[in-house]
């Protein structure tokens, strides 16, 4: 005949501290089989959707965080302004204006002019469109810093990088050309 180790005749202080200790190490046993699947399922969902995740991180580089600033081409007229005051006020408030345009009212194409006094400036500046506001305009801000490097009062220069261009000329017409 066959008797069970917890039957009412064997039951004593020992046996039940014994049997309590089995039925909570069980149920640690049984919560530890859960939480290590409920982890192992997070963990596969975690690498089935890493390849995801590096996709939109690299996909969203060329838009976000990269304003394209390698240098293609640069030019500086070999004329200069009658006026060098002058024109410098007219080229400082015309680059402003670009600046304001591509920051601010968020544009990749911009065009701006300031024609007082004798040396009148025209300019354009144009960034690629899938660049981000925050590109484009460190894009410009690039730009406007290299084509200041010009000899001081050129009348006509370009710059050109990957990412954007900005030209600034004495003349209308000559703007559309490039």
């Amino acid at each position: 005949m066959c008797t069970l180790f917890w039957s009412p005749t064997t039951i004593n202080t020992h046996n039940l501290s014994l049997f309590f200790l089995f039925i909570l190490h069980s149920i640690h046993h049984q919560l530890s089989n859960h939480f290590f699947f409920f982890f192992k399922m997070l963990l596969q969902l975690h690498l089935n959707l890493l390849p995801l995740t590096f996709f939109i991180f690299w996909s969203l580089q060329g838009a976000l965080g990269d304003p394209q600033i390698l240098l293609l081409n640069k030019g500086c007229s070999q004329y200069n302004a009658t006026d060098l005051s002058n024109f410098n006020q007219n080229l400082n408030a015309t680059l402003n204006e670009l600046r304001v345009q591509v920051s601010n009212q968020s544009k990749h194409f911009a065009t701006a002019q300031e024609a007082r006094g004798q040396d009148p400036v025209y300019a354009l500046f144009q960034c690629r469109n899938y660049l981000s506001t925050a590109d484009c305009a460190a894009c410009y801000d690039a730009a406007a810093a290299q084509i200041r490097n010009c000899s001081a009062g050129a009348n006509g220069a370009r710059v050109i990088y990957d990412g954007c261009l900005l030209r600034y000329t004495f003349t209308i017409t000559s703007i559309s050309y490039a």
